[in-house]
């Protein structure tokens, strides 16, 4: 015996005849120590007879209720209940029917489901490939545009140089109005208006005078000629460009 070891009360055979059975009611249970106490557990006979009464009522009062709920007008429900259930099913089987048709249908709409999904995939790669130029183009328009803010600053400092210079220009044709004004007064101081001019130093001063106002004269008919040069003049016979210059008719 061990210590999980109980006893219950049987009956041999037809004679009603009680012995002791004794059984584990666990396998890895210890063994007992001598004159340990075994317990009494009930038969099944023995639970039925203590809670048979019970057991009794309570199918009694199962009984009273399913009576209840089985009347007439329950069962009637009940009856309409089923017919409506038969009806439901019909419709169940002809929505079924006729939805066959585009449950087959479904695996054709999937493919073209995940090709719309893959044409999608490639779009979105070529927008992400235009982004990516539209981005160089912008950086490239930002960089052409600070270019031309840096010309713009170039333009306005060299407008600002040519109006300084235009000014000093325009200073400069009366300053050769006088100089062509001063020349002439010392030409007539030195060599007078209707004198012979026979003195070499009378004629060297009178000669530099000449130059003076011509270089005079062509500073105030051309004031610009000190920053870019002289007008070429036109070519004359046997120079070039003569003969086109005449078929122009100058």
């Amino acid at each position: 015996m061990t210590t999980a070891t109980y006893a219950q009360l049987g009956l041999q055979g037809v004679t009603g005849l009680s012995y002791i059975d004794l059984e584990n009611a666990s396998d890895n249970a210890v063994r007992a120590a001598p004159g340990k106490h075994i317990a009494l557990r009930p038969t099944l006979l023995d639970r039925l007879a203590t809670t048979g009464p019970d057991l009794i009522t309570g199918f009694a009062q199962v009984a009273q209720r399913l009576n209840a709920l089985l009347n007439d007008g329950n069962r009637a429900e009940f009856a309409k209940t089923l017919v409506q259930l038969g009806r439901t099913a019909d419709e169940v089987t002809r929505m079924m029917a006729a939805l066959e048709p585009g449950a087959r249908a479904l695996p054709g709409l999937l493919q073209q489901s995940a090709g719309a999904v893959r044409h999608v995939d490639a779009v979105v790669g070529h927008a992400d490939v235009a982004m990516g130029h539209a981005d160089d183009a912008l950086q490239a328009a930002d960089r052409s545009l600070h270019q031309i803010d840096a010309l713009v600053a170039d333009g306005r400092i060299l407008t600002q140089e040519l109006m300084a210079r235009a000014a000093v220009i325009d200073r400069l044709g009366p300053a050769a109005v006088q100089v062509q004004a001063t020349a002439r007064d010392l030409d007539l101081a030195l060599v007078g208006a209707t004198t012979p001019r026979t003195r070499p130093l009378v004629d060297d001063l009178a000669a530099t005078s000449h130059a003076v106002e011509r270089a005079a004269g062509d500073l105030g008919a051309e004031p610009q000629s000190l920053l870019f040069g002289r007008t070429p003049l036109p070519p004359g016979p046997g120079e070039s460009g003569f003969d086109a210059r005449l078929k122009a008719g100058r």
